[in-house]
């Protein structure tokens, strides 16, 4: 399966740096949707209690598994931004 073009951006706007990272076939199969694939990623990278406005917190930008492929006509696939909110629960999205 070729969903999320297989693997994750990780950008450190504080130390100026990216990697990239393989994601896990069990990660792809269970959380289908860039939806619940980010907020998979907030819940697994995020503690409890930390400060949603504070460097430890993360913005996720995720598409859904099909975005980039040649598995279907162009079409346009909706980007979201996860994040932790000071405001409300669960995490909000935007697209």
């Amino acid at each position: 399966m070729a969903g999320y073009q297989n693997r994750i951006l990780r950008v450190d706007l504080t130390e100026r740096t990216f990697s990239e990272e393989s994601l896990s076939k069990e990660l792809i199969h269970s959380f289908v949707g860039g939806r619940g694939f980010g907020v998979k990623l907030l819940y697994d990278e995020l503690q409890p209690g930390i400060d949603p406005l504070g460097e430890e917190s993360q913005l996720i930008f995720v598409s859904g598994p099909l975005a980039g492929t040649n598995d279907l006509p162009p079409v346009i696939v909706p980007l979201l931004k996860l994040e932790l909110s000071p405001v409300d629960l669960p995490p909000s999205t935007s697209k």
